[in-house]
């Protein structure tokens, strides 16, 4: 649902920082619960850096368009 928030362009930044929570939430919570997905050899919870990342840069840049 965010997805689809996000691409009809419907309050972006809300929409972001929900998906950042999201994000965050269940890596840490995955992340404590189950760390061996950590060495998971597909990326399953390292996969999510790069796109903290982009979701960031996402945020900080939002007004300037």
């Amino acid at each position: 649902m965010l997805g689809v928030l996000c691409l009809l362009r419907w309050r972006p930044r809300v929409v972001l920082t929900l998906m950042l929570a999201m994000l965050v939430g269940y890596t840490l919570g995955i992340g404590i619960l189950w760390p061996a997905h950590w060495l998971d050899p597909l990326g399953g919870l390292l996969k999510n850096l790069p796109l903290f990342g982009a979701l960031v840069i996402l945020l900080v840049t939002e007004e300037r368009r």
